[in-house]
């Protein structure tokens, strides 16, 4: 027996979860929502608006999948567009996450767009992460952690990496080896880009040998 994942590079990629060519188990990333953003430029009057609720509308959509298989969702940062954004955005925010199926677990991290290095002020993200702590199956993640997931004796981890205004993305030493050593490895975090960056947040060379698959 054996567990492996497969995937395609998409917009909103699925990663399979695999036991002897079955697939037992999907989860989905959503990057980058932006909730919040206005679309002005350009747009005429009549139309201002839209584009907005267009989106919030296909967030909404990811976070309801059809797919039963799909019982896991991870928002990869940037829930908001801005550090604080309109109220009635984070309202509108915490209802969709009320209305997810119980049966779906939604892990959601920061990314550079949620936090500020202002900390005498709470941002949107950190309004959420309040209202939306009575829900069970929404974990907001604060702080760099691990997860693990068990499939009949067969383990899949996943690695949150919680991104920081304030420090270098770091891990703990020796964590994601032990981790690798028991199961396939999923790393997550809001990273800047290594094809165009030399610095800024940037995964560990660790983070990027040792995961088995690296989403941003």
């Amino acid at each position: 027996m054996t567990i492996s994942l497969n995937y395609k590079v998409e917009r909103n990629p699925i990663i399979n979860i695999i036991i002897d060519g079955v697939i037992v188990d999907r989860v989905l990333f959503i990057g980058d929502p932006h909730i919040g953003r206005r679309f002005t430029t350009g747009v005429p009057s009549h139309r201002i608006g839209d584009r907005e609720e267009f989106l919030f509308s296909t967030f909404k959509r990811l976070l309801n999948p059809t797919d039963p298989l799909i019982t896991k969702i991870v928002i990869v940062g940037d829930l908001f567009d801005k550090f604080i954004v309109n109220p009635t955005y984070v309202y509108d925010t915490y209802e969709v996450f009320k209305q997810v199926s119980d049966k779906i677990d939604v892990y959601l991290i920061p990314g550079n767009h949620d936090l500020s290095k202002d900390v005498t002020k709470k941002s949107s993200f950190q309004l959420l992460t309040i209202t939306v702590s009575g829900l069970d199956n929404i974990h907001v993640i604060e702080k760099n952690e691990s997860h693990t997931i068990e499939y009949d004796g067969w383990d899949l981890h996943f690695y949150f990496d919680c991104y920081n205004p304030f420090e270098d993305c770091n891990v703990e030493p020796g964590l994601l080896a032990r981790l690798k050593s028991t199961g396939p490895l999923i790393s997550v975090g809001h990273w800047d880009s290594l094809s165009i960056l030399d610095k800024g947040y940037i995964p560990t060379q660790d983070l990027l040998n040792l995961s088995d698959v690296v989403v941003s």
